[in-house]
């Protein structure tokens, strides 16, 4: 699985978006897709 958060912010202080993408191919999108982003990843089981 893969997340990617959105802030409006340099700080990364202002949540605005956030994606998800899982193992099976489904995306979930909530908010914004546009600014700064953090990354994470965890492995498909």
């Amino acid at each position: 699985m893969c997340n990617t958060q959105y802030f409006s912010d340099a700080a990364r202080t202002n949540l605005v978006g956030v994606k998800t993408e899982f193992c099976d191919g489904e995306v979930s999108i909530w908010g914004r897709t546009t600014g700064y982003i953090t990354w994470s990843a965890s492995p498909c089981g």
